[in-house]
Formats: structure tokens, C-alpha cells, sequence
């Protein structure tokens, strides 16, 4: 969900008995800031020939970047009569946050030449954003039915693909990806409580976030190019005591 800048939202909340929605609608606008850009000089008398760049000069170049974004966020809570204690919260958000007010150099590699780049990220989606984000809990406390001290609990998470830069060159798209945790809490006293988590249930692959594929960085070959990414944690398995003085 979209935080600063200037907003303009319309909310509407609707409380049935026991459903709760909210819709909202939003809109941001980012002035562009000043950013500074490094390129390496391939026309310094000291850098080396070739796509190995690690020998020439850093040149730092100011340049503005600015983003605008719209969309659009409801959220539901659903509480069953027939199912006491039992609830379901879930969140949808659409947007489309695009860049405005950026052009800088690159460096790039051409048929296995170094060449400088200017490229503009206008109208592209904003780096490590997702355009459409689902999150449901559903939560279930067993006590007021069974009148056992105990809470069950899961999360969903899905997020789309996100691109790891808004540049026109060497990006790198992140595949969409979900992730679901489970877990119990056990109230054995008002003091004392036991909970049990496990998250990634299902053991999903994949990259939260990341940099773009990057002509300098060599694999360890020498031979080829690569980046560098945040993955998702494997299936942990968490057991945890609490005592309340």
C-alpha cells in the first residue's frame, strides 16, 4: 500500500451483522528528487579494454526520478454465525505505479563491446512493485465452541511478477509467487502459552527482491553475467514458549 506523497482516497465501510468491507481508491504523486547515478568511464585512458569494466573510473551523475501511482484496495472480515470464533480477513490491492522524470547512463555491452547508454525509465513500473497483491488469515478460536484455550491461525500471501529495475536494460523479472504459513497458540494458563508455526508450508522457491543482472559482476567462470536476489526462506518449523509476569 502506497505511503506518502499527495492522496486522494475514497473509503466506504459497510458493517452487515458480521461481514466488514472497505474499498479504497488511491492515488500518489512523487515529485521527482535529485538521485546520483554511477557509470564506469570506458573512455579513460587507464580502463581496460574488453566487457571487465572494474578498472575504470566511477563518474557520479545527478539525475531526477519521480512516480506516480493509482489503485485500488478492499478489504473483507467475514465472521459465520454458525461458526463461532471462526474469521476470515482478506486484502486485495491493484495499482499501476509507474516512474516519470528519469534519464541517465548505463553501461552496457553491445555484440561483446562496452558502449554508454542513455536510457529513460518514463512510463515503466516502479523497481520490486507488484501490481496485484492477495492477503487472506483465516483465524479460528476454538474456546467459545469447544471451550478450549486454543487458536488456529493461517496467512496467504500472493504476490505478481515485480521487476527488479525500471530500466530498459539487463531487467530482470521476478516470477509471481505465495506463500503459506500455518501455526496453533495454546493458552495451557492465563500466564503461560505454547505456539507452534511453521511457515512456507508448501516450500515455495523463489525471489522477494533483487538487483538486475549486472555486466561488471562475473560469474564465477569469468564468462558470464549475474545478479543478485532476496529468496523466500525454505519451511521453517517454530515452537514457542511464553510466559506473561
Amino acid at each position: 500500500k502506497p505511503k506518502g506523497g499527495s492522496i486522494l482516497r475514497a473509503d466506504q465501510g459497510v458493517n452487515v451483522q458480521r461481514r466488514l468491507t472497505s474499498a479504497t481508491a488511491f492515488y500518489n504523486k512523487f515529485t521527482p528528487r535529485t538521485l546520483i547515478n554511477q557509470y564506469s568511464d570506458i573512455s579513460a585512458g587507464n580502463c581496460a579494454a574488453g566487457t571487465n569494466i572494474s578498472s575504470c573510473p566511477l563518474i557520479n551523475q545527478p539525475y531526477s526520478l519521480g512516480t506516480t501511482n493509482f489503485g485500488a484496495e478492499l478489504e473483507a472480515t467475514i465472521r459465520p454465525p454458525f461458526l463461532r470464533g471462526f474469521e476470515v480477513t482478506g486484502n486485495l490491492t491493484l495499482q499501476n505505479p509507474k516512474v516519470h522524470g528519469s534519464s541517465y547512463t548505463v553501461n552496457n555491452i553491445v555484440n561483446n563491446v562496452q558502449v554508454l547508454q542513455t536510457i529513460s525509465q518514463d512510463g515503466r513500473r516502479e523497481a520490486r512493485q507488484a501490481a496485484a497483491t492477495i492477503f487472506i488469515r483465516p483465524r479460528w478460536d476454538l474456546k467459545p465452541l469447544t471451550h478450549l484455550p486454543v487458536k488456529l491461525y493461517a496467512d496467504y500471501e500472493h504476490r505478481s511478477t515485480r521487476y527488479s529495475t525500471s530500466q530498459d536494460v539487463n531487467v530482470t523479472l521476478y516470477p509471481s509467487y505465495y506463500i503459506l504459513n500455518l501455526g496453533a497458540l495454546w493458552d495451557i494458563t492465563s500466564r503461560l502459552s505454547l505456539q507452534l508455526h511453521v511457515a512456507n508450508v508448501t516450500n515455495q522457491l523463489s525471489f522477494t527482491e533483487g538487483d538486475p543482472v549486472n555486466a561488471s559482476l562475473l560469474s564465477p567462470d569469468g564468462t558470464g553475467n549475474r545478479g543478485v536476489a532476496r529468496p523466500l526462506f525454505g519451511r521453517t518449523e517454530r515452537a514457542t514458549i511464553n510466559y506473561r509476569f
